[in-house]
Parts: structure tokens; C-alpha cells; sequence
């Protein structure tokens, strides 16, 4: 069983630019895959969270976000756009309070809650769609909404309209 969820994990990627503060983890899932398996937002993310949490591997990681094939999980920007456009907090979102805590973490220490029990949650950033239907719509952003010759004229232009960098 485990092995059938980990084939439609495309990616994982530690992010180290948050790690000191979250220890977040982000999993790229193959979302055709996913909608194959007839799953929903809760029980995928309820199994993937068991399984990391559970292993010795998931004993520093405190957030574990779950995003889509569009998403670049190397790219820390991509990661957050996606986290915070597609996962609605508390709905999205599945804790686990039993499980071994890491408790270098300032907030498990010297927050609420036992120091070396629970303090994760797994943060699915697939809209409901992702797992019925697939994707149903287009992002509305520089990268995704201009043809190629519109953003390079832009870029080119860039310092001289004033701004420090194209990118």
C-alpha cells in the first residue's frame, strides 16, 4: 500500500531557505495519478501524513505541503504562491498531534502544547478539482497569461521604464 502512494509522488524537495523556522517538506503529486486512485483531499493527505510522520525521516519535518505537476518545488516562490492561493487554512489543512514532536522547534518548546508530541500538519495545496476532474483553470500571472514576444519586449524595457531587475 505504501508504495502505491509513494508512485504518484513525483518529487519531494526539503525546502532549507524556511527549514530553520518550519521544516517544511513539499511533495509534488502526479495529479492524473491521483485522481486514478479515487481519493480525497482528507484520506490521501491523512496516509501521506501517517507515513511521513510516523518514519524517523518525518521527526524534524513540521509542515509537509502537498502541490500540484505546475508547481516548481525548488522554487520557494512557486511553493508559497501555491500555498497560499490554494490551501484554505484550517479546511486544508490535516494535524497530527500524535506523533514524535521535534522539540528544538521554538514553538514546541516554548509554546502550547507537550514539547516532543505532535505540532505537524499536512497542507494539501491541489484544489478539489486536482483530485476529481483535473485542472479547470489557467494562472493568472506574468509567466502563464502573456505570449513570449510580450514578456521578453517587457523584460527588455525593464531598467529603462525605471525598475532594478527583470527578474
Amino acid at each position: 500500500m505504501k508504495k502505491a502512494k509513494a508512485m504518484i509522488v513525483d518529487m519531494l524537495y526539503l525546502n532549507f531557505v524556511v527549514q530553520e523556522r518550519t521544516y517544511e517538506l513539499c511533495r509534488k503529486v502526479d495529479t492524473e495519478k491521483l485522481r486514478g486512485m479515487k481519493t480525497t483531499s482528507e484520506k490521501f493527505c491523512r496516509e501521506i501524513g501517517d507515513i511521513i510522520f510516523n518514519h524517523k525521516v518525518g521527526y524534524t519535518i513540521h509542515r509537509l505541503v502537498i502541490v500540484g505537476d505546475d508547481i516548481n518545488v525548488y522554487d520557494f516562490k512557486d511553493v508559497i504562491w501555491a500555498f497560499c492561493t490554494r490551501c484554505r487554512p484550517g479546511m486544508d489543512e490535516y494535524f497530527f498531534e500524535d506523533v514524535a514532536g521535534f522539540p528544538l522547534i521554538p514553538y514546541m518548546s516554548h509554546g502550547n502544547g507537550a514539547p516532543n508530541r505532535g505540532g505537524k500538519v499536512v497542507s494539501d495545496s491541489l484544489l478539489p478539482v486536482e483530485y476529481t476532474t483535473g485542472k479547470n483553470w489557467e494562472a493568472a500571472d506574468f509567466e502563464n497569461s502573456f505570449p513570449e514576444e510580450v514578456k521578453d519586449r517587457v523584460c527588455s524595457r525593464w531598467q529603462t521604464l525605471g525598475f532594478s531587475s527583470a527578474k
